[in-house]
Formats: structure tokens, C-alpha cells, sequence
């Protein structure tokens, strides 16, 4: 296989070239000492660790692709139900046709709920029907070390042509 661009035989996968440029680090520090200023004599000490990792940007480019999630939906919904459900609270003890409003923000309410419920059969079709896809498609893929271009395997053209 070679590349459709370059024609460089020099090909890695991309889930491999995406490993690659990942890192994982810890540290610990210490540190202690002793001072003398206007205040008297000091002594101090201290203590730190970090953890965490590193990405290049070509691992960043290359990432796969992910599940869409119901959690971040539903935590962007709440505080607009809570919004909403208080609005509705101080609009109603002004309201002069009280029962008119209340059958209208129910209805309002009904609806924002829904919205929800469509917003997770939105995401339940994005996850079970495209992400695979994409995910196949992304395990399948190479990149050209040389030019950098990437492209499905079994390919004889640039999957940036299509």
C-alpha cells in the first residue's frame, strides 16, 4: 500500500500514530527552607504532586471519534427547567388570568421536556448508528509519515479529496 499523494510506502495506522503521540506523566516536589528577614527567623517546606498527559498536535488531529453524551445533555437542560419552572412561579402570582396561564406554561413545560426526549433519541441514533461507522472507519485509516496525509486502507485516493 502507498500513499495517493506522495507515493510513500511509509504508512502507520492511525490509531497507532494517535498512541504514539500521547503521554502520561507524574511528579512529586519537595522543597524546604529556612529565611531570616524583618519578621525573625522562618523555616518553610512544602510538598506538590502533578499527574496528568500530554498530547501532540498531530495526536490531537488524529483522535478518534467519540460517543455523543446524555449526561452533558441533561446537565445543559436543568438549569433551563429550573430557569423556567421559577419564571413560571413569579410570572404566575402576577398573572391576572392565573388558570389561562397555567394551562399555557404547562404546555410550555411539556414541550421543553420533550425537547429533551428528542435530544436523546437524537444521540441514541448518533451512537448506535454513525459513531460505529466512523469508528470502523477510523481503525481502518492510515497516515502517510511523509506528507501527513490520511487515508482508509485499501484506498488509492486522498481521503482529504473526497
Amino acid at each position: 500500500m502507498e500513499c495517493a499523494v506522495c507515493q510513500s510506502t511509509n504508512l502507520v495506522k492511525v490509531s497507532l500514530a494517535y498512541e504514539q503521540g500521547l503521554s502520561a506523566y507524574k511528579g512529586r516536589s519537595r522543597s524546604h527552607g529556612l529565611s531570616l528577614g524583618t519578621g525573625g527567623l522562618g523555616l518553610w517546606g512544602g510538598r506538590a504532586k502533578t499527574t496528568g498527559t500530554f498530547q501532540t498536535r498531530l495526536s490531537a488531529r488524529l483522535s478518534p471519534p467519540t460517543k455523543w453524551s446524555y449526561w452533558k445533555t441533561f446537565k445543559w437542560w436543568l438549569p433551563g427547567f429550573i430557569i423556567l419552572w421559577f419564571v413560571g412561579i413569579a410570572v404566575e402570582e402576577n398573572a391576572p388570568s392565573a388558570k389561562e396561564f397555567i394551562r399555557l406554561f404547562n404546555w410550555g413545560m411539556d414541550g421543553y421536556a420533550g425537547a429533551l426526549v428528542f435530544l436523546w433519541w437524537f444521540i441514541w441514533r448518533y451512537n448506535h448508528r454513525v459513531f460505529p461507522i466512523q469508528r470502523r472507519r477510523w481503525d481502518r485509516s492510515f497516515l502517510c509519515r511523509r506528507c501527513g496525509n490520511t487515508m482508509p486502507a485499501g484506498s488509492r485516493t486522498s481521503a482529504d479529496e473526497e
